[in-house]
């Protein structure tokens, strides 16, 4: 865990900031927590979700903050400026546009649990799968992770290919 001293407007902040996983991070601003999944910005998908309500103070902080993450942690940079823009703006891209599109067939969609590639595709159209089966495997930092089944039915529809990139929470194939 990194902690920051952020001063913003003459006001000070205590930050800590906790790596989670890839691309997910937990951020605490003077003891309020929020916990952000952070995407390249070239990709124009950036969520956050909020685990407290009040976000002005976060606001304020991360104006300052990528600053002193330039000096300490090259690497946090691309944390905090999407963090900044999804505060903002979070609605107006949320409505712009998605990355993949979404599925056209009737189901649910069994979406990326995270960015990667798809390695290979464990499923084909019409099998029938159960919640928690492996339907396709996406390699992320260089580790295969099993995307699963959400619930039980059948494949409808197979959205991307092997090799293909996906971010996080895109559909990959829908269930019937």
């Amino acid at each position: 865990m990194s902690k920051y001293k952020v001063s913003v407007e003459g006001e000070e902040f205590e930050v800590d900031v906790e790596e989670k996983g890839y691309g997910s991070y937990k951020v605490s601003v003077d003891g309020k927590e929020a916990e952000i999944d952070v995407e390249d910005l070239s990709k124009k998908k950036v969520k956050k979700e909020e685990t407290k309500k009040e976000p002005k103070k976060e606001e304020k902080e991360t104006k300052e903050e990528p600053s002193k993450e330039k000096e300490e942690k090259p690497e946090k940079k691309e944390e905090e400026e999407p963090k900044e823009e999804t505060e903002e703006t979070e609605e107006e891209e949320e409505s712009e546009s998605e990355p993949a599109p979404e599925p056209e067939g009737e189901g649910e969609a069994i979406r990326a649990p995270m960015s990667g590639t798809i390695n290979s595709i464990e499923v084909s159209v019409g099998d029938s799968v159960s919640m928690g089966d492996a339907v396709a495997i996406l390699e992320a930092m260089k580790m295969e992770n099993e995307v699963s089944a959400p619930s039980s039915g059948t494949i409808n529809e197979i959205l991307v290919d092997e090799g293909d990139k996906v971010d996080s929470d895109d559909p990959i194939m829908t269930l019937a």
